[in-house]
């Protein structure tokens, strides 16, 4: 399908569009980013109870802080 047929069949109501299925493609990064920081969080937190993957669950919490950190910059970010 070339271009100009893409753009008649947007204008008639398709569902085709060049870039409809990149439009929700940060948010999704985003929301991902954020599961993989509460995550990261979660699993850190079990490893704490073990004192010998303290150091694994210390590595954990910083990506997850991270992560989290990224998560909602870039939502702000989106927002502007």
């Amino acid at each position: 399908m070339d271009v100009s047929s893409m753009k008649a069949s947007v204008r008639a109501g398709g569902r085709r569009c060049i870039s409809g299925g990149m439009r929700h493609a940060p948010e999704r990064l985003l929301t991902a980013l954020g599961l993989a920081g509460g995550l990261a969080f979660v699993v850190g937190s079990v490893l704490f109870l073990n004192p010998e993957r303290y150091t694994e669950g210390v590595y954990l919490f910083i990506f997850g802080s991270a992560a989290m950190l990224l998560e909602r910059l870039g939502r702000i970010w989106l927002e502007r």
